[in-house]
């Protein structure tokens, strides 16, 4: 393996900030696995030439410790990122931007683990903190508020939730334009909305033209417009349109599958949808034939993990 010969051989600044470079480049790829190998092994490196407190080892832990939560297991992120925000308080202060960058990955690894008052406890108290510090237009608050609404929705009612997510697609394309990742994922976050008011119709409104977009900004295949594909999939079956969404879900298993890898994080969640898809078209032999190979590939994931709960659940229903 290439990247494991540079790791083991190249100890040179030049090959170590390449390194770091990779690492990060996997975990957008969604190549979670494969960073986390990349940045631990860096990690090592960057801790024994530099020292546990040089900020190049705290940038590492904070790069591994999103690959980790991104990669299903926010609760190990969440001890990582509670260790390095304490180091980088004490190192840096509790205003500098590294560290309010820490309390707001650690506040998304608290979402992700289900913790939602924690995570928006954590979330409106940095949104406070980054208004204090950083200017009015700083592009980093655009973010915060944008990931407070995300964390906000759950304690509003259906209704203000949604118009609160309306109102932040509105403030995203103004202040960075349509095309821009914040935009996109605002217009995800009202479509995740409405199928959760059990508004599939409206759902599906939102979602078609937001794959098309993504498809034309990230390519067919990329993690994003899987996850699309995926909600359309979800809204045809609660509309009870099974045959269009198993058509649609078997053809984006094979190339989540040959583009991510079967035990990425992303794929499994796809071939969840699979195997979802056939029980719904009553071809449960079919199902059930997956579910082997889905339990290994999935075996890396925390046991909370949304994948390996409904594993679970549907094993124990058989």
């Amino acid at each position: 393996d290439w990247s494991s010969d540079v790791c083991s051989s190249d100890l040179d600044e030049d090959t170590l900030v390449v390194r770091g470079f990779l690492g990060r480049a996997l975990t957008e790829a969604s190549l979670f696995l494969e960073a986390e190998e990349v940045l631990t092994e860096l990690l090592v490196d960057r801790d024994r030439l530099l020292g546990p407190d040089h900020p190049l080892t705290l940038v590492t832990r904070g790069n591994l410790a999103r690959a980790v939560g991104r990669g299903g297991r926010p609760l190990e992120a969440i001890a990582m990122a509670e260790r390095l925000l304490a180091d980088r308080t004490r190192l840096l202060g509790a205003d500098h931007p590294s560290t309010l960058d820490t309390r707001g990955h650690l506040a998304q690894f608290h979402h992700a683990a289900g913790h939602d008052d924690t995570a928006l406890d954590m979330m409106t108290d940095l949104l406070v903190d980054r208004q204090r510090v950083l200017d009015a237009d700083d592009p980093v608050l655009a973010s915060t508020e944008h990931n407070l609404t995300l964390m906000s929705t759950h304690a509003l009612d259906p209704d203000d939730g949604l118009a609160a997510l309306q109102a932040n697609v509105a403030r995203q394309v103004q202040r960075f334009g349509a095309d821009h990742p914040g935009a996109l994922t605002a217009r995800s976050l009202v479509a995740g909305h409405l199928h959760g008011m059990a508004e599939y119709e409206q759902a599906l409104e939102v979602l078609h033209p937001l794959l098309a977009d993504r498809a034309r900004i990230l390519g067919e295949l990329s993690p994003a417009t899987l996850e699309i594909s995926c909600r359309i999939v979800a809204n045809l079956q609660a509309l009870g349109r099974h045959d269009e969404a198993l058509q649609r879900v078997t053809a984006l298993t094979r190339a989540a599958v040959a583009v991510l890898g079967p035990s990425q994080v992303d794929a499994l969640r796809v071939r969840e949808f699979h195997v979802t898809a056939l029980l719904f078209a009553d071809r449960v032999d079919e199902a059930f034939d997956l579910l082997p190979d889905l339990i290994t590939d999935a075996g890396h994931l925390e046991p909370d993990h949304p994948v390996r709960l409904w594993l679970d659940d549907l094993v124990e229903a058989t």
